[in-house]
């Protein structure tokens, strides 16, 4: 992929590696996996699930007409008004 550099994601960010914007068609796979784990609280809503586990994930990620798929595994999840972001960490 050739990824535009972007000044915005160097400021304010200790990352050990440089992020790039792009627009690409990305599609998330999830293998049928189970974790163990603790409530970290519950309520009539929902649960905050506790666990030292990894999710494993795969990305597909689409550029020119070519798909590369990429393992992986998710370290958050982030909602905002639009959705949310899942951040997905790629296996070195």
């Amino acid at each position: 992929m050739k990824p535009r550099e972007d000044s915005a994601s160097t400021t304010g960010e200790r990352r050990s590696d440089h992020r790039y914007p792009i627009e690409n068609h990305v599609r998330m796979l999830i293998d049928r996996v189970e974790l163990d784990g603790h409530a970290g609280n519950i309520s009539r809503g929902g649960v905050l699930f506790m666990t030292d586990d990894r999710l494993p994930v795969s990305v597909e990620i689409e550029e020119n007409g070519v798909v590369q798929r990429i393992e992986g595994h998710l370290v958050r999840m982030e909602r905002c008004e639009e959705g949310g972001g899942w951040a997905i960490e790629f296996e070195k």
